[in-house]
């Protein structure tokens, strides 16, 4: 079988498995045959795709990570803040994963549901558990672990929906109301004596940043548990790779990439590389575009092959990309996110970034890098900024180097924010890395630190963030 996207489904293909509604009833069975209203409906109800049958998939299988009824009760329990019911279905959860092995396991949501918070919050708890598996944990910190990754958000249930569903850039006030969510979650499950102390810990700081730089405690690598940095790396995969009113969805492949860049700052750079070995980056079934113009179906994705998979091209041969002679071919994208990524690019309306760095090939690597998605405009230093900002358009953002000669990247934030316009997020890069510059960006409440040299896909989906204000990551 193989995933097809809403888009692309057309009438005459077989269903590869069954569809469930939000109530877990079968509305189309396995084996079914799409006709023009089939597929209407399944758009109509929010579905992203469907699997499908034909000889170009053939003999491939791809199983759900949780079978439907799990994941609806682990829903279910979620929306009632049912605590020990969660710990049941944890139990219950870690068995069904251990059951279809990490090789055949599907990641997608092919729903999406009107509340997303209840449905990322089971999503994570697989991924979490599929790490804690590859890290060898025993069956007890499997099951706290999954307890702690279900209940994780369970203080977003007590901050307005108009809040935590709004589709556009939250304001200043509302991230700070967002904010208060692992605060929530832990009061509402401290006096648990059923809930391990460590799954209590990582609920209350799975949105702390090894550097320090995160909330609500600004705790750094020292104070973060194995838990904490498993639910942390967890949480932000599905965040990035989920599709949302906001923003288009990162591809899992994609999104290692960003955690891969954040590490030593953001993220526990071990946690990472156990995510890019437990999970399956590039699922089953995933259609392809490799670099050499080819297109073919993931045949086959674990071990080395989590990062180089086999590939069943459309003529029926199979490349085994972890081969020696097959190493220069690399995988473009998923054909499906290149099609999506197309249309955004076409249909949104550009914002604006500003660049300041003292170094010309800094700023035309940048431009490189923001330009297709961004209007792009460089200053050449902090004076120049600090000069022309008070009579220019205000940006959506500001890249700030903070090592330049005359007036330093701090300075010119300072003037910035305390003279000009103190709304202005600004993103600090630099290729100092100690305690004093990490202070001083938290000093001015900036809205980012990157870490020289960095990973592209980290650098755009830092200015997505910060653009959109969908600042939990």
């Amino acid at each position: 079988m193989r995933f097809v996207s809403i888009e692309g489904l057309e009438e005459g293909m077989i269903l590869g498995r069954d569809i469930y509604d939000d109530q877990n009833r079968i509305i189309l069975t396995r084996g079914q045959v799409l006709n023009s209203g089939y597929i209407v409906g399944l758009m109509n109800q929010g579905f992203t795709g469907a699997y499908i049958e034909d000889a170009y998939s053939a003999g491939i299988e791809v199983h759900s990570a949780i079978s439907p009824r799990v994941r609806l009760e682990a829903i279910d329990a979620f929306k009632r803040e049912d605590l020990d019911r969660c710990k049941e279905i944890a139990v219950e959860m870690v068995g069904e994963i251990i059951e279809r092995g990490i090789a055949n396991i599907d990641l997608k949501d092919l729903k999406s549901y009107s509340n997303h918070t209840y449905s990322h919050s089971v999503n994570v708890a697989i991924t979490c558990c599929l790490m804690g598996i590859a890290r060898g944990f025993n069956d007890t910190d499997l099951y706290d672990l999954c307890v702690a990754a279900l209940l994780h958000d369970l203080g977003k249930l007590h901050i307005p929906d108009d809040i935590i569903n709004k589709p556009g850039k939250l304001t200043k006030d509302e991230y700070e109301i967002v904010k208060t969510h692992p605060v929530i979650s832990y009061n509402l499950v401290k006096d648990n004596p059923a809930i391990a102390m460590e799954s209590k810990t990582a609920i209350l700081f799975h949105h702390e940043n090894v550097d320090g730089s995160g909330y609500p405690k600004g705790v750094g690598k020292v104070e973060m548990t194995h838990f904490t940095n498993i639910l942390h790396v967890a949480d932000v995969f599905d965040a990035l790779t989920a599709s949302r009113p906001y923003k288009e969805p990162y591809s899992p492949f994609e999104a290692c990439e960003y955690l891969m860049g954040g590490c030593g700052i953001m993220f526990d750079k071990a946690t990472v590389e156990l995510l890019t070995r437990a999970v399956p980056l590039y699922p089953k079934g995933t259609e392809v575009l490799l670099s050499n113009g080819m297109r073919g179906l993931i045949f086959d994705n674990t071990g080395v092959h989590n990062l180089r998979p086999i590939i069943r091209l459309t003529n029926g041969s199979i490349i085994d990309l972890a081969q020696r002679q097959n190493l220069s071919i690399a995988i473009k994208a998923a054909t499906d996110d290149l099609i999506e990524e197309a249309e955004a690019l076409r249909s949104e309306e550009k914002a604006l970034v500003y660049i300041v760095d003292d170094m010309a090939t800094n700023i035309a690597m940048l431009e490189e890098i923001l330009e297709k998605k961004y209007d792009v405009v460089s200053f050449s230093g902090g004076e120049e900024i600090v000069e022309k900002l008070p009579s220019i358009a205000k940006p959506d953002v500001i890249l700030m180097d903070i090592d330049m000669p005359g007036m330093h990247g701090i300075e010119a934030a300072e003037i910035i924010s305390k003279k000009i316009d103190e709304n202005i997020p600004i993103l600090f890069v630099s290729a100092l890395c100690n305690v004093e510059t990490v202070m001083e960006v938290k000093r001015l409440n900036a809205a980012g630190y990157v870490l020289r040299p960095y990973n592209n896909m980290y650098i755009l989906g830092e200015i997505d963030r910060i653009i959109n204000n969908y600042g939990e990551y």
